[in-house]
């Protein structure tokens, strides 16, 4: 199902079988606890410029894709509490309203594989250690604010395959790639404030930018 539209009466109409549900413009969106609950076959959920929605609330355990485009209040308080279990990809794209990535620190999200971060905001990945983020394998950040990344920030993210920082064009330096036992690709283009030896980045590992 898609919908847009400056309202939200179509999306609390009950829908049991809807599996996928797209919603644009939605201005009076806050929450997805009330939408969820009356669609609970969901597995994909995707919002764009719903900039009304600042919590994502309680979410359906049959959710395994979660995507937020241009959430500009959008924060992540709380969020892991309240993850489903089968989350496998979470994205936020241009969600400036994320200013820390401490909401995802918990145990709900032990089945996520992809997560996408763009945020103006963030400077920081202070408390991402405790995300718990075992079988994490695609992380992406355009965060062009970030300014440290430092090795305990990566120091439990043992399965990623594909680290892309495209853009964090304030990053001045990159340790703790040593935590990355099996990364593959590392995208740094657009890090224009980046210095870093070609011999501090396992040889194994595809650099691009």
């Amino acid at each position: 199902m898609v919908c847009e539209c400056q309202r939200r009466q179509c999306a609390a109409e009950p829908q049991h079988e809807l599996t996928a549900l797209e919603l644009w413009r939605c201005p009076s969106l806050t929450s997805l606890t009330a939408l969820v609950a009356r669609q609970p076959q969901l597995r994909s959920i995707k919002l764009s410029d719903c900039g009304g929605l600042t919590r994502v609330g309680g979410l359906g355990s049959s959710l395994t894709s979660l995507s937020f485009y241009s959430c500009y209040a959008l924060t992540l308080d709380g969020f892991a509490a309240l993850a489903p279990p089968r989350l496998a990809s979470l994205k936020f794209r241009f969600c400036d309203g994320i200013t820390s990535l401490q909401g995802l620190s918990g145990v709900g999200l032990g089945a996520l594989t992809s997560l996408e971060v763009y945020s103006g905001q963030l400077t920081s990945l202070h408390g991402f250690e405790h995300a718990g983020l075992s079988t994490l394998r695609v992380l992406r950040l355009r965060c062009y604010a970030l300014s440290t990344l430092q090795p305990l920030d990566l120091c439990n993210l043992a399965s990623v395959v594909w680290l892309n920082l495209n853009n964090c064009s304030r990053l001045p330096s990159l340790a703790g790639l040593g935590a990355l036992p099996v990364l593959a690709s590392l995208d740094l283009r657009g890090c224009t404030s980046l210095r870093i030896a070609r011999r501090a980045i396992p040889t194994s590992v595809v650099v691009r930018g």
